[in-house]
């Protein structure tokens, strides 16, 4: 009798792969939709953080405090800052908070009606009034219809974030 030596064979090799290839293939799908979700939802729930903390940034400084988009598009993120000159825009005369920089892969809808200036200011008593310095309250999506959270804003200035696209009344 011979002794075989230690180890696999080519074919036994061969085999384990092509199970091991199958099975990556049928995993592939849910592992992109996990991941999708998973985007969706730390977007969301960094923007709620932020409006928590711009709202008691407002309430603690007694200053007017500005979320705004960056480069005017929220899927790439978003600053928080103090609007010293009360224009509304991150410029020389104002204090930057935060900088939210967001990979642009998640779809962001902002719904806050007219007058709200694609900004959120809070007032120094933590409410919330859009650019023009109207009461502003409304919802930012997150996410596509089948993945969506929502985080939604009161003109008391506080978020809520909900999964789906309607806010609760």
């Amino acid at each position: 009798m011979r002794d075989r030596p230690g180890g696999f064979s080519l074919i036994e090799l061969l085999a384990v792969l092509a199970v091991l290839a199958v099975l990556l293939g049928l995993g592939a799908p849910h592992f992109s939709a996990w991941l999708a979700r998973l985007r969706t939802e730390e977007t969301a729930q960094a923007f709620e953080r932020t409006l928590v903390q711009a709202r008691n940034e407002s309430l603690a400084r007694g200053q007017r405090v500005v979320v705004a988009p960056r480069e005017g598009d929220w899927a790439g993120g978003w600053d928080v800052f103090l609007d010293a000159n009360l224009n509304g825009t991150l410029d020389a005369g104002d204090t930057a908070l935060t900088r939210h920089q967001s990979s642009g892969e998640v779809p962001v809808l902002a719904d806050f009606g007219d007058g709200w200036g694609g900004r959120i200011v809070f007032l120094p008593g933590g409410f919330v009034r859009g650019a023009d310095g109207a009461p502003v309250a409304g919802r930012m999506r997150f996410g596509p219809a089948d993945l969506q959270r929502t985080v939604c804003l009161s003109l008391l200035g506080k978020p809520q974030l909900v999964k789906g696209a309607t806010c609760p009344a």
